[in-house]
């Protein structure tokens, strides 16, 4: 995350309302952690209590006062945009279409790498839901089977 701050500079989008520069000791350091805080939905007081040198408070008050829906929108926006600038990006299409399929799949019950659902759970425990994505340019060949092949079927969710 740090590495995506640093190379798009998203954390420049956040600041105090009034839009002068923000009185942080290490503005770039607080607004990525203070995302990282709130993208794991980990809390403010839980963090304080794992992260040294930082203060519930702290992260309170930077999340009240410096970030905002418009703000995180146009942070969001830089990262998206970015992302669309690589060459991977072309691989998968021009983005005018897509299509996912979720598969209920077998997997052993002690997996830590797969999650399964009460809902897609056989007797013994043991499935989980994968996903499958088709873009405008990819065809089932065109992914090594270990990744999981996309699906080209058009009925579906």
């Amino acid at each position: 995350m740090s590495r995506t701050a640093y190379w798009v500079e998203w954390w420049s989008r956040f600041g105090p309302a009034s839009g002068s520069d923000p009185k942080l000791k290490d503005p770039f350091g607080r607004y990525v952690l203070t995302t990282f805080v709130g993208g794991i939905n980990m809390t403010f007081a839980e963090a304080a209590r794992h992260i040294a040198g930082v203060s519930a408070h702290e992260l309170s008050a930077i999340t009240n006062r410096h970030l905002g829906v418009d703000k995180i929108n146009e942070a969001i926006t830089d990262v998206v945009n970015a992302f669309m600038r690589l060459d991977l990006v072309k691989a998968w299409g021009d983005g005018t279409s897509v299509a996912a399929d979720g598969t209920q799949m077998g997997t052993f019950i002690d997996n830590l790498i797969a999650e399964s659902s009460i809902r897609t759970e056989d007797s013994a425990g043991s499935h989980t839901t994968t996903y499958r994505i088709s873009t405008s340019r990819s065809s089932p060949d065109s992914f090594p089977a270990a990744y999981g092949r996309p699906s080209t079927s058009s009925t579906g969710c």
